[in-house]
C-alpha cells in the first residue's frame, strides 16, 4: 500500500515516519516536506500521528539541550557555508514540527471540504450542462482534462523557503515573495512568475531555456545562477552571479541586454548594466539584513517581510531618511535598537505589531 492511502495508524506504524518524527535529518525534512506539498489533505492525518508517535516515545526519547545546539549549529554551517555557493542553500525545518507547520495554512485552505463532495460537485454540473446541451438539440462537446496544471510556492512573511524543482535547479525564495509555474515544465522552455526576490541556480538544459517573468521584464537563462528582485514599488533589479542571461523588457521597445557575472540589470537604465557588490545584494541568503543608505519605507518593509510583523508609525519618517547596518541573525528588538539612533525614533513591540515614533 502507497503512503497515499496511508492513515493515521499505517503512518504511526511506518518507520521513516517514525524517524522523521523522532530523530530527523535534512533527507527526511524533504522527503516529508515534498510529500505533504503533493498531498496537502494528508496535513491532519500526519498532525494526528506525529503526535502519537512522540506521545508513545517520550519515555525514551529526550533531546537533551546540548543535541539541540549542535542541530541548530550544523543548520547554521550550512547556510553560512560559502565553498558550496549561495545556491546550495536552503532553509531546513529542525524537526517535523517546523515541516508541518511551515504548511499548515496551504493544507487548511485546500481542505474545506471533502475531496469526493468537489468531485461530485464536478460531475453534477458537468451531467447538468451536457443535459441541457441535447435537450437544446445540439451535441454535447466531451469533457477533456487540461494538463497545464499550476504549482505555486509563497513565502509568508517571517519564512524563507527552499526548493528544488522538477528539472534540478534550485531556488530560495525570500520572505513574502511567490513563485508560480507549470507542473514539470513545458516541452520547449521552463517559465516561471516570481513576485518577490528569489535566488536561482539552473540546471543547464539547452533545449528548454530557463524563463523567469516579472513585472514587465524577462530574464532567459540555460544554467546560471543569479538572483532576482521584483517588489511592488521598488527598482527591479536582476544580479547575475554565474553563467548568462538576457534580460528583456516588455514595455517600451522591448529592448534586451545581456548579463556577464559580476553585473546586474536595474530597470529604467536604458538597457545599461553595472557592476555590484555580492555582499549586500546576497546577504538574505545569509541570514544577514543589509541596509546600504536605503529609503525608511524600504527598510520598514524588509523588515515586515523578515520577521513577519507589522508596523506602523502616526507620523511618517522624513523623505530623506536613508538606514545604513549590518545584522546578522538578530531579533527585531536588537535591529530596532540599532537603527534608532541615526534613525531617530522610539519603537514599542506588541507581539507582531510594532509602533515607530519619529521625532521629526
Amino acid at each position: 500500500m502507497g503512503k497515499l492511502n496511508y492513515t493515521v495508524a499505517d503512518f504511526v506504524l511506518d518507520p521513516d515516519f517514525r524517524k522523521w518524527v523522532l530523530s530527523p535529518d535534512e533527507t527526511t525534512n524533504i522527503y516529508w516536506g515534498e510529500y505533504l506539498e503533493k498531498n496537502p489533505s494528508k496535513w491532519k492525518a500526519l498532525q494526528d500521528a506525529r503526535l502519537l508517535v512522540l506521545s508513545l516515545a517520550r519515555e525514551r526519547f529526550e533531546v537533551s539541550e546540548d543535541v539541540l545546539k549542535m542541530r541548530w549549529r550544523n543548520i547554521s554551517n550550512a547556510i553560512e557555508q560559502t565553498d558550496s555557493g549561495p545556491g546550495q542553500r536552503k532553509t531546513v525545518p529542525i524537526h517535523s514540527l517546523g515541516t508541518l507547520k511551515d504548511r499548515e495554512f496551504h493544507a487548511k485552505s485546500r481542505t474545506r471540504f471533502p475531496v469526493q463532495f468537489f468531485w461530485l460537485l464536478i460531475l453534477v454540473v458537468v451531467f447538468s450542462i451536457a443535459t441541457l446541451l441535447q435537450w437544446k438539440g445540439y451535441e454535447a462537446t466531451p469533457v477533456t482534462e487540461v494538463d497545464d496544471t499550476y504549482e505555486e510556492h509563497i513565502a509568508r512573511p517571517g519564512v524563507k523557503v527552499g526548493l528544488t524543482l522538477h528539472d534540478g535547479s534550485k531556488v530560495l525564495l525570500n520572505s513574502g515573495s511567490t513563485l508560480r509555474y507549470i507542473s514539470n515544465f513545458e516541452k520547449d522552455r521552463r517559465e516561471l512568475f516570481l513576485t518577490g526576490e528569489a535566488f536561482f541556480e539552473v540546471t543547464k538544459d539547452s533545449l528548454r531555456p530557463f524563463v523567469v517573468k516579472t513585472s514587465g521584464f524577462v530574464t532567459r537563462a540555460l544554467g546560471t545562477s543569479f538572483l532576482i528582485k521584483a517588489i511592488n514599488k521598488e527598482e527591479t533589479m536582476v544580479a547575475l552571479i554565474s553563467g548568462k542571461v538576457a534580460v528583456e523588457s516588455e514595455v517600451g521597445d522591448g529592448g534586451s541586454t545581456t548579463l556577464l557575472p559580476g553585473f546586474a540589470y536595474y530597470a529604467g537604465t536604458d538597457g545599461d548594466s553595472k557592476s555590484f557588490d555580492p555582499e549586500i545584494v546576497l546577504a538574505w541568503t545569509r541570514k544577514t539584513i543589509r541596509f546600504e543608505k536605503t529609503p525608511m519605507l524600504e527598510v520598514i518593509r524588509v523588515l515586515e517581510n523578515w520577521y513577519g510583523v507589522q508596523i506602523s508609525y502616526p507620523k511618517g519618517p522624513a523623505t530623506n531618511l536613508k538606514i545604513s547596518g549590518k545584522f546578522h541573525d538578530q531579533t527585531l528588538e536588537n535591529v530596532l535598537r540599532g537603527m534608532s539612533y541615526t534613525g531617530r525614533f522610539d519603537f514599542e513591540i506588541n507581539q507582531d505589531n510594532v509602533t515607530l515614533t519619529f521625532k521629526n
